[in-house]
């Protein structure tokens, strides 16, 4: 039986010194994540595990980071799994669900679609910077707030990693105990 993993990804590019510096991130979310906010994680007998991992892009588009964050939270994945990719990039999900024309970034659709081949996957969009409280909206605020902060420094300094990581486990309701190495 397959895996079925939750990706909620967002990828940032801020002008930075004339430059566009890029930053990508990914939350993975061991089963799926419900869209309402009236979860009851204490009833679910599947413990789940979360990764948090993100990327400095250096010189970037907005949509090379959001290609890319998809990239990197499906290259965590070992084995092939059933997936679900929240993001707020429309280009994205459209255009992985043939809605969209690939006129530019063809390297990195390739790589995309290359990493995506061994899994089955359900593109969703979520809106973005919404003030709704469900699981996915607060995971996908995290995730923009990691990848903003990534294309800003360049950098994912272990002590930030360290405090949105608590921040996930409070949106998941875990304990110190459950979260993937």
């Amino acid at each position: 039986m397959m895996q079925s993993v939750t990706i909620i990804c967002d990828g940032s590019s801020r002008l930075i010194d004339r430059k566009r510096m890029a930053g990508a991130a990914a939350v993975l979310i061991s089963g799926n994540l419900e869209t309402s906010s009236s979860l009851d994680t204490a009833s679910n007998k599947i413990p789940r595990k979360f990764k948090l991992v993100a990327a400095a892009l250096g010189e970037a588009t907005n949509q090379q980071a959001e290609i890319n964050a998809v990239i990197l939270g499906l290259k965590q994945l070992k084995v092939p799994c059933r997936v679900k990719v929240l993001t707020d990039s429309r280009y994205v999900i459209e255009t992985m669900k043939g809605n969209f024309s690939k006129r530019a970034n063809l390297d990195l659709w390739k790589e995309l679609e290359k990493t995506a081949s061994r899994h089955q996957i359900k593109w969703e969009w979520i809106k973005g910077h919404s003030s709704e409280s469900s699981e996915s909206y607060q995971l996908q605020k995290l995730a923009d707030r990691v990848a903003s902060q990534v294309a800003e420094k360049q950098d994912f300094p272990l002590d930030f990693k360290n405090k949105i990581e608590e921040k996930i486990r409070e949106v998941l309701l875990l304990s110190e105990n459950s979260r993937t190495k």
